[in-house]
């Protein structure tokens, strides 16, 4: 399968688990993306911006930096987990679906996914 067939079959598999996710998996991934909310600039520049906007003493600083780093820690953490288990989502989708076809159908389901 061609590359750009890969990437189709990528996007249909994606719209799929959105539809059965309802879209939560899409709308938290938004959430999380966004650049309107300056929480989602990078730790230091957040970092930066509350230390200059709140006059923050050094100490206020380096604690700041310490939560800022604890909770970056967490959010990769988090981010892991959902990947994980968009896997086993997206798995249990591929399965399941493999369930309902012919053996016909199977084959190109498989093509389409780009297994030969």
């Amino acid at each position: 399968m061609t590359k750009t067939g890969r990437i189709r079959a990528w996007i249909v598999l994606l719209v799929v688990l959105t539809f059965a996710s309802g879209g939560t998996v899409v709308f938290a991934l938004q959430s999380l993306l966004s650049q309107e909310d300056t929480r989602a600039l990078p730790g230091d520049e957040w970092r930066g911006e509350l230390g200059r906007n709140l006059s923050l003493s050094a100490e206020q600083d380096a604690e700041l930096a310490r939560i800022l780093d604890e909770q970056r820690q967490k959010a990769r953490s988090l981010v892991e987990g959902a990947r994980d288990s968009l896997r086993g989502l997206g798995r249990e989708t591929d399965e399941r679906i493999r369930q309902i076809l012919t053996p016909a159908q199977a084959g190109k389901y498989q093509k389409l996914q780009g297994r030969n």
